[in-house]
């Protein structure tokens, strides 16, 4: 699962947490963050960091934090790069 443009609202951290509990055959989350200023990133990871805590529906799922440099990774131009293996493996 992405999800992609995260702020770190309360339903989002919310619907995040549903997630975790319910979704028994989940492998992987990457949480892709709205802003990549280093302040804020520190600050969402934090914000992030009880999501580890929570009760888990699946065995392990992984949950990855990412900042992207240079604007959104789901783009035409990175899709269209046919020197890229997989276009839509940016993790």
């Amino acid at each position: 699962m992405v999800f992609h443009t995260f702020r770190g609202e309360r339903s989002e951290l919310a619907f995040l947490k549903f997630i975790l509990e319910r979704a028994e055959a989940l492998q992987k989350i990457v949480v892709v963050l709205a802003n990549r200023d280093q302040a804020w990133v520190d600050e969402m990871r934090a914000k992030l960091r009880p999501l580890a805590m929570a009760k888990r529906a699946s065995e392990n799922p992984t949950l990855l934090i990412v900042a992207l440099e240079g604007g959104s990774a789901w783009s035409f131009h990175r899709a269209s790069d046919l020197s890229v293996n997989d276009p839509f493996d940016y993790c």
